[in-house]
């Protein structure tokens, strides 16, 4: 499995984002972990997952996950 870790500076906190990717048995995954570092400690919440038959579908939507949110400024 593979990891992008996507990051947003809020006023008292950092926002964050993971994904992961990659086979899994016989389905290719993509799970998506959204969280956030403020004074009060880490939190990270439960993933939401994507399955794909194919791993050409599974890169093409980590592709347009990965430049939806560099438009939006979060930092890789």
């Amino acid at each position: 499995m593979k990891t992008l870790f996507f990051t947003l500076q809020n006023r008292r906190s950092l926002h964050t984002t993971r994904l992961v990717y990659g086979l899994e048995g016989m389905k290719y995954i993509i799970q998506i972990y959204e969280g956030e570092i403020n004074g009060h400690g880490e939190k990270e919440g439960l993933p939401t997952e994507y399955q794909y038959e194919f791993e050409q579908e599974m890169l093409k939507h980590i592709h347009e996950l990965s430049n939806d949110l560099r438009e939006k400024v979060w930092i890789q």
